[in-house]
């Protein structure tokens, strides 16, 4: 399912050149988002961005009190943010300033 492609916007073909660029990952678990952010960092060729969708849908797996979900959520959106900072230092990027 990981090469699996979104609905493209008419015109554009699964063959484009820009989507050989593309790596897709499908996670479920807040879990395995916070495995893929904690080891971003080593992997050979770092993205130049991530995209996660509906951050809220893990958060539903989780456990049932507010305060357990709360956390764990805190502690996902914390190892996004590191893995973006990340990022920002390996691409040398200076299109977005961060505060820290």
């Amino acid at each position: 399912m990981e090469q699996t492609y979104p609905t493209l916007p008419q015109g554009v073909h699964k063959a484009s050149p820009v989507w050989q660029r593309v790596h897709l990952r499908y996670l479920s678990t807040s879990q395995e988002v916070q495995k893929y952010a904690a080891c971003l960092h080593l992997a050979p060729t770092p993205p130049n961005i991530i995209i996660v969708d509906d951050v809220s849908e893990f958060m539903l797996s989780r456990p049932t009190d507010k305060r357990s979900r709360e956390a764990e959520l805190i502690k996902t959106l914390a190892l996004l943010h590191e893995a973006t900072a990340s990022l920002h230092r390996y691409h040398a990027c200076t299109c977005c300033v961060q505060s820290i």
